[in-house]
């Protein structure tokens, strides 16, 4: 099954607040970042590869490694946009 069956990861009008939502709510798929989340300290290991945000549940995927990972946006302390 595709990260993008049924538009799961659609830009519609979103539940989702703070400005790191924001942030990937514009962001185009395939972009690299590096995120803090929030009661961290530090950036996760690894870049990021930014794959799309759900408006409806907030979950926002990136691939790590090969492999899907999702965080809900609004526990997101801090993105560093690197492309």
């Amino acid at each position: 099954m595709s990260l993008f069956h049924n538009n799961s990861c659609g830009r519609q009008n979103s539940q989702c607040t703070g400005c790191v939502c924001d942030v990937l709510r514009r962001l185009s798929p395939g972009s690299l970042v590096n995120i803090i989340l929030k009661g961290g300290d530090d950036f996760l290991d690894g870049e990021l590869t930014f794959a799309c945000l759900d408006s409806d549940t907030c979950c926002a995927t990136f691939i790590l490694d090969g492999y899907p990972l999702i965080i809900d946006c609004e526990k997101i302390a801090a993105i560093q946009v690197l492309t």
